[in-house]
């Protein structure tokens, strides 16, 4: 094929499922998130004063850590951070978690977003942190992607790639080394229209894209991709469960990668959020030929009672005993 320091004393230990599950590694940027707390207007003169902000963590793929180390799953993190404080917080976390901090700590500044409330978006300062202006030389990874955890689970996401060319050649080489490996990985594109177009990465990630064991997208990358590709199907953002499968199936058949997933949402008048998954899987019979099967968990959706506030696609990982995660 081709292809740490000791747990934070304010805080008390976590308690974990405990489960028989493979090793999970992924790797990413982490940043400081700033949400401001208070409930005036927008147009209130306190909103130009100062003002208390909830200071939590954001990263997709330590939220996504997170979320297997609270299940039992022994994780490992991959990421440059800087050294001192705002770093610390980071590890700190980590450690608090039950997480393997793993690859470089060095000079210079965490990347931060801030939510705008008023402008329902957030606002990052990433372009100079200890992440995007990394050497991708330092990051070993024969040692990181094996070691002691020989041969796990790595999971990537879409975003990575468009922060630098710095973080897109260690993108390419982490994917690269899992895929000679035999490690099986999974892809969440998790496009940021921030970062770049969705064709820009899409170019990045069509060379890997048939070496995946997972592929998740979402409706507006579904449709996005559906017309980047020229497919000769009917989808839309209103679109039925019957459409989607539909298109998810055409795009398994030109990627030829194991499962390509679709995280689905609505919401209703009163607020609540339902989520379930689609899911296209490739399967071989004993002939050589390989059929394609259509899941679904629209009935056992995970339902979120509150909107979630601007930025939360950075599923933040909290400072504090509690952890609110999106649920997968």
């Amino acid at each position: 094929m081709d292809c740490a320091p000791p747990p934070h004393p304010s805080l008390p230990p976590v308690k974990r499922q405990k489960t028989e599950t493979n090793a999970f590694i992924s790797f990413g940027e982490t940043m400081i998130r700033f949400q401001p707390i208070d409930k005036e207007p927008v147009s209130s003169v306190s909103r130009f004063m100062p003002q208390s902000f909830l200071r939590s963590l954001g990263g997709d793929e330590l939220n996504v850590s997170v979320a297997l180390a609270l299940l039992g799953t022994k994780t490992r993190w991959v990421s440059v951070l800087p050294k001192g404080p705002m770093g610390d917080i980071v590890t700190d976390n980590c450690e608090h978690y039950g997480i393997e901090f793993a690859g470089t700590r060095v000079e210079g500044d965490i990347g931060t977003f801030t939510v705008l409330p008023e402008a329902k978006t957030v606002h990052y300062q990433r372009r100079h942190s200890a992440f995007a202006l990394h050497d991708p030389k330092a990051l070993m990874w024969p040692g990181l992607l094996n070691g002691d955890l020989g041969k796990p689970w790595l999971h990537a996401t879409g975003i990575t790639p468009l922060i630098s060319m710095a973080a897109r050649q260690s993108w390419d080489a982490h994917l690269t080394h899992a895929c000679s490996e035999g490690i099986p990985i999974s892809l969440d594109l998790n496009h940021r229209k921030q970062l770049g177009t969705l064709s820009e990465l899409w170019a990045m990630v069509d060379v890997h894209v048939a070496n995946l064991e997972l592929i998740i997208l979402s409706i507006d990358q579904l449709v996005g991709l559906a017309a980047l590709l020229s497919l000769t199907v009917s989808i839309g953002f209103d679109s039925g469960d019957a459409a989607c499968l539909t298109a998810m199936a055409a795009l398994h058949r030109l990627w030829r990668c194991k499962r390509v997933a679709l995280c689905r949402k609505v919401r209703d008048a009163s607020g609540k959020q339902r989520r379930w998954s689609l899911l296209s899987a490739a399967k071989t019979d004993a002939s050589g030929t390989t059929h394609f099967l259509d899941l679904s968990t629209s009935d056992t959706p995970v339902l979120r009672p509150h909107a979630p506030a601007p930025g939360s696609h950075h599923a933040p990982v909290p400072i504090s005993s509690q952890t609110h995660l999106a649920p997968p």
